[in-house]
């Protein structure tokens, strides 16, 4: 989404950079030009708060050296490995997770949400142990590494949250909501000092306009420091149903929901994506630069597809598509293996480091403004979705071990 939607509870509050990031966001379309960057992924460097590292560049035929790690096992190829962790605490999703008001601010709804708040150092792994999928959000704050596993959510619409009931911003007097909208705009909030681990995770937005994952730095931890040990790992994971409303469709401004969004002023060392699906009728990644500092030192996509989520594509005026897969600012970046359904003429491209001299579009339909990057193909992959239903949510199981 294009606001920052804060830390509502015991935790800030925030309206954030709204119209900034709107207008912003206005500019996707219209980027171009500039010589590309050396497509390379060093090491992360390894601290007090070592967690998780990756990396095999694009010849998938490189042996992986000191410090990396291929792991392969019956159903998955990962490469990002889960942090080290100090006694983790272990939490059931959502036996041992509270449901929690969320107040209503700025054009959002209010309902409850599921509210983890963690001490700032200690090490959490929250595991899907569920019968049926979560419907709430659920908000994880503080804490030092946090994995989670396996998690399976299927939203449901709150009452007021419904469309009609809720007004947009910039249109005209009575306009309101055409999506259903989520309390906080967003499905899995990751808020943390050292590193998010997501893994085996299916979440379904159900159209509504909200990020499926927003990533944010834990209270006291600064640019500076995120940029030596704040790694998100995205893996083996899927979502579906990312709604939005563009800021261009008459009746004024909606969120644009998102897969992945970094909010507030908060940047991080490194935002790795391997094995994921995306779904949606609205927009992909969002990687924003703040003040002096690009989102991320090192942004990866490994093995992730992305097109619109066929359910919702031509429900009405106001469905995608229209958005673009990614669209990020960083110092270096490695695609491999990345598979891009844009329904837009010429569309299958991504957006890097906009309105820098490091702009440029990556994609496979080289023109005027598009260049060709050789990991990243049009389409769908031929051998389906790298994370399948069947394999994720209650039914995944972690090629990883567990502590």
């Amino acid at each position: 989404m294009t606001r920052d939607a804060g830390t509502v509870g015991p935790a800030r509050t925030s309206d954030g950079q709204g119209r900034a990031l709107r207008a912003g966001r206005r500019t996707e379309r219209m980027m171009m030009h500039q010589a590309p960057v050396p497509l390379f992924l060093l090491l992360l460097a390894t601290s007090s708060l070592s967690g998780a590292v990756l990396a095999q560049p694009a010849d998938p035929a490189r042996q992986a050296t000191v410090g990396e790690a291929t792991r392969a096992s019956a159903a998955w190829t990962v490469t990002a490995v889960p942090p080290v962790m100090d006694k983790p605490r272990r939490l059931r999703i959502p036996q041992d997770l509270k449901l929690a008001p969320m107040p209503a601010w700025s054009v959002l709804c209010a309902g409850q949400a599921y509210w983890v708040q963690l001490p700032p150092t200690e090490d959490v792994i929250l595991e899907f142990r569920g019968e049926r999928p979560v419907t709430h959000p659920i908000w994880i704050v503080g804490g030092r590494h946090v994995r989670v596993i396996g998690l399976q959510m299927e939203l449901e619409v709150q009452p007021g949250c419904e469309p009609g009931k809720l007004p947009n911003d910039n249109g005209p007097e009575g306009a309101t909501n055409v999506h259903p909208r989520i309390p906080g705009a967003m499905a899995l909030r990751l808020e943390q000092a050292g590193v998010s681990f997501v893994e085996g995770a299916f979440i379904d937005i159900g159209n509504a306009e909200a990020d499926c994952f927003v990533i944010r730095n834990a209270d006291g931890v600064d640019a500076a420091t995120a940029r030596r040990q704040r790694d998100v790992v995205i893996q083996n994971s899927a979502c579906h149903g990312i709604g939005g409303l563009g800021a261009s469709s008459g009746i004024g401004d909606g969120f644009h929901g998102d897969l992945i969004q970094n909010q507030g002023s908060d940047v991080m060392r490194s935002l790795i994506v391997e094995n994921v699906s995306a779904r949606s009728a609205s927009e992909g990644i969002v990687l924003h630069q703040h003040g002096e500092f690009n989102g991320a030192i090192d942004f990866v996509l490994r093995r992730f597809d992305y097109t619109f989520d066929d359910r919702y594509v031509g429900l009405g005026r106001y469905n995608g598509p229209w958005g673009i897969s990614f669209v990020a600012w960083a110092d270096r970046y490695q695609f491999d293996d990345v598979w891009i359904e844009d329904y837009r003429d010429g569309g299958n491209y991504g957006l890097m480091n906009p309105n820098t001299p490091r702009e440029q579009r990556y994609g496979d339909s080289p023109s005027a403004d598009v260049k060709r990057h050789p990991g990243i193909r049009g389409g769908r992959p031929p051998q389906g979705p790298f994370a399948p239903i069947g394999r994720i949510g209650r039914h995944y199981v972690s090629p990883h071990p567990v502590p």
